[in-house]
């Protein structure tokens, strides 16, 4: 889902809103009082379409400006299991995970669950990811001496699954599609504290 925003010209607000109306993918448009002028909801299956449905948009006659708000996807039931899982297996080990950590698997779980280049991937599939990614991030610490795992921690393990780099615009999904690709053999290396996460759920 997403929100486009509108500036027109002075007096085509109304015509630019029914135009808008007429768009495929398009749910409403309707004029505004306020900074802007026109508001449209767009339902998209990913985010090519908003890209491409605001470039129809900006380049309908009458249109100023276009600034485009997508919907976060919620976070979900099995990933915040996932963080309590992961907090409670190694904290045995006496390894715990800040909230940093929490923040960059959610926001790395919102990219390759948006992204269309990681659209084949299911749910269990990007908790996998997150899973070999995050067991990486345990063995990079044990190997500094540090008790704390850390969204930097995260991030760098994430990197040693990229891949050679091809795309600038890439937001690690290439990581997520090759541990995908090779799951087999990174299921061997799962650690025994993430194994039993998916044992259970």
């Amino acid at each position: 889902m997403a929100t486009i925003l509108i500036s027109s010209e002075p007096g085509k607000f109304k015509d630019v809103a029914k135009e808008i109306a007429k768009i495929k993918g398009v749910k409403k448009s309707f004029a505004v009082l306020g900074r802007y002028d026109v508001v449209a909801f767009a339902e998209t299956v990913n985010l090519d379409e908003v890209f491409d449905l605001t470039k129809i948009i900006a380049s309908l006659p009458g249109v100023k400006s276009t600034e485009t708000l997508v919907e976060v996807p919620p976070i979900s039931a099995r990933l915040d299991s996932f963080l309590e899982h992961a907090q409670s297996a190694y904290r045995i080990q006496g390894i715990s995970f800040d909230e940093s950590y929490n923040q960059e698997v959610e926001q790395y779980y919102s990219i390759i669950s948006t992204s269309p280049k990681t659209r084949a991937l299911t749910e269990a599939d990007r908790l996998f990811v997150i899973a070999v990614v995050s067991d990486q991030a345990v063995r990079v610490a044990r190997t500094r001496h540090l008790n704390v795992i850390n969204g930097a921690l995260f991030r760098e393990a994430l990197l040693e699954y990229k891949g050679p780099i091809r795309d600038p615009d890439d937001k690690c999904e290439d990581a997520a599609n090759n541990i995908h690709r090779n799951s087999r053999r990174y299921e061997a290396t799962l650690s025994k504290e993430m194994r039993r996460f998916f044992e259970v759920t």
